[in-house]
């Protein structure tokens, strides 16, 4: 009788391909979780921008443009971090433009421009549209 104890060279290879198909499939779905956590936080600091700039526009009448950094010094904004690229500051501005409703009532639109080291969109408040856009 023969002692066929082990594993051929064929069940070997073949755990080997499916934990390899398990590896890639785990670098995929983390990647695409790292790119969706890394957007929204762009999303919401371009929201938490678009708050300040009301609250700013609120204290200082007239004005219509406000950049990141003017928020940040008077506090209005907390650090806008750059989250893909830790420590630097993201910079950008909020356009805050006047509209008409057809109820005849005025409302206020922000066009919130993000401009980041690998990050570069307009938002377009309420509603939270953005488009890919050039920074300067």
């Amino acid at each position: 009788m023969k002692n066929n104890k082990g594993f051929t060279l064929v069940e070997i290879m073949s755990v080997v391909v499916i934990l390899g198909i398990i590896a890639i499939t785990a670098v995929v779905a983390y990647n695409k979780y790292l790119n969706d956590t890394r957007n929204k936080d762009y999303d919401f600091m371009a929201k938490s921008a678009s708050n300040a700039a009301a609250e700013y526009a609120m204290d200082h009448i007239g004005i219509r443009t406000v950049t990141f950094q003017e928020l940040y010094e008077k506090e209005y904004l907390e650090y806008p971090q750059d989250p893909s690229n830790q420590g630097k500051m993201c910079s950008g501005k909020v356009v805050i433009k006047n509209t008409e409703n057809y109820d005849g009532l005025d409302t206020e639109k922000y066009d919130v421009t993000v401009c980041c080291a690998n990050f570069s969109y307009i938002y377009h408040f309420p509603g939270g549209s953005r488009q890919l856009t050039t920074c300067e």
